[in-house]
């Protein structure tokens, strides 16, 4: 990826929705060799609206026998964004479809799974930009910002750690540690 690169040019990765899914898949399985860090826009680490049951029951199947039928994806584009002038555009973008196939769905459900079971093998610095939060918040709880060398030190980078960060504790999913 960084080939072309000249050596001294720091390379980083960036990121949206999917393509900060695969991206964070990318590192964790290749590590971040000459990437120095990550940048990740509204990485999609979950499923705010749940498909129908059916859908969900019948995806694994449908998967391995019709992966490529495409089935509406129920996004609505007012719930992407509070500004009409973008949900406008988005809903008249002749790029943007309303389907999801089923390989698509059960491989991004099993990406974002091994996303964060794997969370440990990520390179540092990674930033995650969430939109629409105004709230500093944590994956099962609120944050802080810590200047605790101690804490620092494990996203040190070539010898220098940050000097304040926002510690992770484990991730959790329905009340139980991952």
């Amino acid at each position: 990826m960084a080939a072309g690169v000249p050596g001294a040019v720091p390379v980083f990765v960036l990121g949206h929705s999917l393509g900060g899914l695969i991206a964070l898949r990318w590192l964790e399985a290749y590590g971040a060799g000459r990437v120095r860090g990550a940048v990740l826009s509204a990485p999609l680490l979950g499923i705010a609206k749940q498909a129908a049951r059916w859908k969900v029951a019948l995806s694994g199947v449908l998967s391995k026998l019709l992966p490529w039928v495409p089935i509406n994806n129920e996004i609505d584009p007012s719930e992407l964004s509070s500004d009409p002038a973008y949900v406008r555009s988005y809903r008249e973008d002749p790029l943007v479809h309303t389907r999801i196939t089923p390989r698509l769905y059960t491989e991004m459900v099993r990406a974002m799974g091994d996303a964060v079971a794997e969370r440990d093998r990520l390179p540092r610095p990674l930033l995650f930009l969430v939109p629409g939060l105004h709230d500093m918040l944590r994956v099962n709880g609120t944050g802080r910002v810590t200047a605790d060398p101690d804490i620092l030190a494990a996203a040190a980078v070539e010898g220098r750690a940050p000097r304040s960060g926002l510690p992770s504790p484990p991730l959790s999913r329905n009340g139980r540690a991952m």
